[in-house]
């Protein structure tokens, strides 16, 4: 009610996705500490194909589960691609969408509009979503990637990371690469 959970939650809640046989997984929350506990269920997850995403932060340092090698870290660019405010930076950030006044549900099913890394994250599990229905006996680690392969890049790659995703040149790579 308070959006909040406990590591040991979000552990039980990837343990469940990879019961599941889930092959994305965006992990939409952000810890300042690491865990061990959640580290080891990222590495099984990791481990057993399962492509995780997960918004950098809106802080001073990208977060876990974003910052483990395991999980793409996402950051959030304006509609004009100069990086959100809030979004952070650093060596660990993967990739970067749009993340700035994207329209969502919120409370009691209301329309709001939301910015931040975590709008930006969806994007990019989106995107993967799409890329791995065309065949879907691809690893992860393809289309991570491809999807990393095709973002487009951006100033500073401390900003930015590999680029803004793209999904139409993504889609137009697939095969060739």
């Amino acid at each position: 009610s308070d959006n909040e959970t406990t590591v040991d939650r979000l552990v039980e809640g990837i343990e469940w996705a990879m019961e599941c046989g889930v092959k994305i997984l965006d992990i939409n929350c952000g810890l300042e500490t690491d865990s061990a506990k959640l580290h080891a269920v990222i590495k099984k997850a990791y481990k057993q194909g399962i492509l995780i995403i997960a918004p950098a932060g809106n802080g001073k340092a990208i977060e876990y589960p974003a910052k483990y090698p395991e999980v793409m870290a996402v950051g959030a660019v304006k509609c004009n691609a100069n990086l959100l405010e809030c979004s952070v930076h650093g060596e660990e950030l993967e990739v970067v969408a749009p993340g700035a006044d994207v329209t969502t549900y919120g409370a009691f099913e209301m329309l709001t509009n939301e910015s931040g890394t975590s709008m930006a994250a969806p994007q990019v599990a989106a995107l993967a979503s799409i890329l791995w229905q065309k065949d879907v006996s691809k690893s992860a680690d393809f289309i991570r990637s491809l999807i990393d392969a095709t973002a487009r890049p951006l100033v500073a790659k401390e900003d930015f990371g590999y680029g803004l995703i793209d999904c139409s040149y993504a889609l137009k790579q697939y095969d060739e690469f």
